[in-house]
């Protein structure tokens, strides 16, 4: 075997990048042109402080409060039972009154990196009072849908992806997400994204009327609800398979990791053995892609497994014939060999995974560790690209493409 190279990864990568830049390009009206092209108050809640306290305003005294640790409250939801009295005399800032007339858009303050969402939002058309943990986006009675289809928008895979990829602080300061951030995001309304949010606060709501029991359908409906609400935000903005992938890479592998950087990594998923139906899907994607574009043949893989690592063969063939090829990839290298090729330290911080491509008369093959987040079908559209790349246009020596994968 000859023509062995390795190419590093990124968690945050040039596809990554052009997929952000072109959702910026393409996507006429980011979050801050629809409060203003629409006329839509901004601004956050009210603060006690310590200095300058004044009266708090009348109309404060008879409200009650949503409370950012007591309230119950979610991505599209809130429960107004959980809204607390309080017997507030004084605050240093009340801000302008009118953000805490209905209807309006709040959103949390700080949010932190989790698994489920990002951004937690959702439209109350009952009038409330709220701190600065809060920031609202006061409306009118013609924008509720408007209000609820950025709220559907924000609790969306997408949107996850695209505010973790643009955030600033990550990783060097606190772990949250600033609130300019948040607005940056390209928002394309559809009306039926209101629909979804309804559904979906309805689901929360029978599913918090119900806590003392477990309602397995009413959970059921409320990830499907979810899966609409992605599929519909993925045709709205006109992402394709490949970006998708990016998305679901990113929600699935490069956050859950990110949360338990400072923990055990060894039992988390993107760590784990890949399994079968993930190195299918990788397979099956590089396949299809080849047979496409390779007229007269097909392509067929073989998998060796061994020393934590996992390479795959592929063998082009005519359609009428099937390969009895069955090469070992690691006959030709020692397994400490190859683990040594696989990683390169950058700094004392970083280290850098690579993939080995390999080519030879009828095919390729590529070696990576045994780890689901190498196998990920994000990984299987870059690295048909990646091997098209070298097939058609020439070898790549190291330093041509840059695509290292920050160690956790």
């Amino acid at each position: 075997m000859n023509d062995v190279s390795l190419v590093g990864r990124l968690t945050k990568d040039k596809y990554d990048f052009n997929l952000i830049d072109r959702l910026d390009k393409t996507v006429v009206a980011k979050f801050t042109d629809i409060i203003e092209n629409e006329n839509l108050i901004y601004g956050r809640g009210y603060k006690i402080g310590t200095l300058e306290l004044k009266p708090v305003p009348e109309k404060f005294k008879s409200l009650k409060i949503l409370d950012s640790k007591k309230s119950s409250f979610s991505c599209m939801y809130y429960n107004k039972k959980t809204l607390v009295e309080h017997n507030i005399e004084k605050m240093s800032r009340s801000r302008n009154t009118k953000l805490y007339d209905p209807p309006f858009l709040l959103i949390k303050k700080g949010t932190r990196i989790s698994n489920d969402s990002i951004v937690k939002s959702f439209v109350s058309e009952d009038q409330m009072l709220f701190s600065t943990n809060f920031t609202s986006i006061k409306g009118n009675k013609d924008s509720i849908k408007l209000l609820k289809c950025i709220s559907a928008i924000l609790s969306s895979d997408l949107a996850k992806y695209y505010i973790f990829m643009i955030s600033s602080s990550l990783a060097v300061e606190r772990d949250q997400i600033h609130q300019y951030e948040i607005l940056e995001m390209p928002i394309k309304i559809d009306d039926s994204l209101s629909d979804i949010y309804d559904e979906i606060n309805d689901l929360k709501f029978k599913i918090d009327e119900n806590s003392e029991m477990v309602n397995n359908k009413l959970e059921y409906e409320l990830e499907e609800s979810y899966n609409k609400l992605n599929k519909k935000v993925n045709q709205i903005y006109n992402l394709s398979e490949f970006d998708i992938s990016l998305i679901e890479y990113s929600n699935e592998i490069s956050i859950p990791l990110y949360n338990h950087q400072k923990s055990c990594l060894k039992n988390i998923v993107p760590l784990s053995e890949v399994l079968t139906n993930d190195l299918n899907n990788y397979c099956e994607i590089i396949k299809n892609y080849f047979n496409d574009i390779m007229e007269g043949l097909i392509l067929e893989n073989d998998v060796t497994k061994a020393n934590g690592l996992l390479g795959i063969t592929f063998h082009f063939c005519t359609t009428d014939q099937i390969s009895t090829i069955k090469e070992d990839i690691f006959n030709s290298l020692k397994v400490l060999d190859i683990n040594k090729l696989l990683m390169s330290f950058t700094n004392d911080a970083f280290i850098k995974r690579k993939v080995i491509y390999g080519f030879f008369e009828d095919g390729f093959y590529l070696i990576k560790p045994d780890e689901r987040k190498y196998w990920h079908k994000a990984n299987a559209y870059k690295d048909f690209y990646e091997i098209k790349y070298k097939m058609f246009n020439g070898y790549l020596d190291n330093n041509d493409i840059d695509r290292s994968d920050k160690n956790e």
